[in-house]
């Protein structure tokens, strides 16, 4: 019973690094979509400023 906990415990540590891993990745990109947003994109109150006067339909 020991060693079948033993092995339980060694599969959930193993989930756990690779939920971990995945977690990390969505992150880095989330961060790495943001930092190409930010440049790309002029700044949202340099935007209300240009265009006040508009509006989007959709």
């Amino acid at each position: 019973q020991k060693e079948e906990i033993e092995i339980q415990r060694d599969a959930i540590k193993e989930q756990r690094d690779l939920i971990k891993a995945k977690n990390e990745n969505i992150t880095d990109s989330i961060r790495y979509a943001s930092n190409i947003q930010s440049a790309v994109f002029p700044p949202l109150s340099l935007l209300d400023k240009l265009l006040i006067d508009s509006f989007i339909i959709n």
